[in-house]
This record gives C-alpha cells, sequence and structure tokens, in this order.
C-alpha cells in the first residue's frame, strides 16, 4: 500500500480483509509520507503518523510491526505480518 492508506475509508475492515488473504509467511507493507512538511505530497493535515498506523495493525491482528523512518527521505515503511 503506497501513499493511499491515509485515504481509506475503513482501515479496520480493510486490514481484516487483507490479513486473511496473505499467506502464512506474508506479510504488508504500507509506506506513505511522514506527518511533517515536505516538498510533495498530501497536505500535512492528512497524514498519519506511523503510530497511528502501526495502532490500526496492532488492532487488526497483526504481528511483528516494524517501522523504517530512514531509508526514503519523505515517507515512512511499515511492514507487519499477519500470523
Amino acid at each position: 500500500v503506497v501513499n493511499t492508506y491515509i485515504y481509506l475509508q475503513n482501515k479496520a475492515s480493510y486490514l481484516m480483509a487483507l490479513k486473511k488473504c496473505l499467506k502464512p509467511d506474508g506479510k504488508i507493507i504500507i509506506i506513505d509520507f511522514q506527518k511533517k512538511p515536505t516538498r510533495m505530497g498530501p497536505a500535512v493535515e492528512l497524514r498519519l503518523a506511523p503510530h497511528q498506523v502501526v495502532d490500526d495493525l496492532r488492532a487488526a491482528g497483526y504481528n511483528e510491526v516494524n517501522v523504517d523512518n530512514a531509508t526514503l527521505p519523505y515517507q515512512y515503511i511499515i511492514t507487519a505480518t499477519g500470523d
């Protein structure tokens, strides 16, 4: 999911449905803009902080949730496993 997570209407339902489709060793990767001003991307007030996405993933039952704030200059990368 790249640069679109903030636009999902029902994040919890989406994440739970997606989790059911993952293989036992499958993972989800969410890349979205940091919640700070950048030269590109949506308005800052529309953005979600990584901890908000992590909370959504954990609430949907995902495990081993990891946040990478360093690889990309304007975005974070969150990975999570479904098992």
